[in-house]
């Protein structure tokens, strides 16, 4: 068991609990950040990082696909999906180790765990207490789904999405930059606008995060 006292402690290392890690360690205060999983949270690991890094694979392919317009002589002979996830997987581990680089060289406290607010002014992770004069709560987000709708099979998270080796032939989406990625990669895509609850899928109103149902 052990005990941690900083000036601010930070639970969340996501986009915006690790800004404010950075941003008071600049500051002169001492900082420890607590992380159940990788630092960088959803944004980095599952989120805007993965997602523009496929969205540049199909400018690439688009690119390929209109080169003639440009006087450019070239070919697109298919997406290997396989080897663009590679592409994606390797700049977010080279993001990934920036960012663990730059905290480390800021002098922020990293903790590895699941933490728990047990005061104003403490968090529990595991057997340790890790205790601040204050406490930012940045405890991130996750994709939901919809009463009655069970995520498996054809219908996805953005996170699942995420992992696919093929590329569906069609899909209906509630988010429109993964809209974009099927629709450059020659996937019959359909966009849901979340902020219209006249729509629905399959019955159900359409959700506030991103849940792709794959059509085939």
């Amino acid at each position: 068991m052990t005990d941690h006292t900083f000036d601010l402690v930070v639970l969340g290392a996501g986009s915006g609990g690790y800004a404010a890690a950075l941003r008071a360690s600049q500051l002169g205060m001492s900082v420890g950040l607590i992380e159940k999983d990788k630092v960088g949270g959803t944004c980095l690991h599952v989120g805007c990082i993965p997602t523009k890094a496929l969205l540049h694979a199909g400018e690439v392919a688009d690119a390929a696909r209109h080169s003639e317009m440009f006087g450019v002589n070239a070919t697109l002979e298919g997406i290997d999906l396989p080897k663009v996830n590679s592409y994606r997987d390797a700049v977010v581990t080279s993001k990934h180790k920036g960012l663990q680089g730059l905290l480390k060289a800021r002098g922020v406290t990293t903790i590895e765990g699941e933490g728990k607010l047990t005061s104003p002014t403490t968090v529990q992770v595991g057997a340790d207490t890790v205790t601040g004069k204050h406490v930012i709560l940045a405890t991130g987000s996750y994709p939901r789904t919809l009463p009655g709708l069970d995520i498996g099979g054809k219908v996805l998270t953005s996170e699942q999405a995420l992992q696919l080796e093929h590329v569906p032939q069609s899909v209906t989406s509630t988010n429109e930059q993964r809209q974009t990625e099927w629709m450059t990669y020659h996937s019959l895509a359909d966009f849901l606008d979340p902020n219209d609850r006249t729509k629905t899928v399959e019955g159900y109103p359409a959700p506030m995060r991103a849940t792709i149902i794959a059509k085939k």
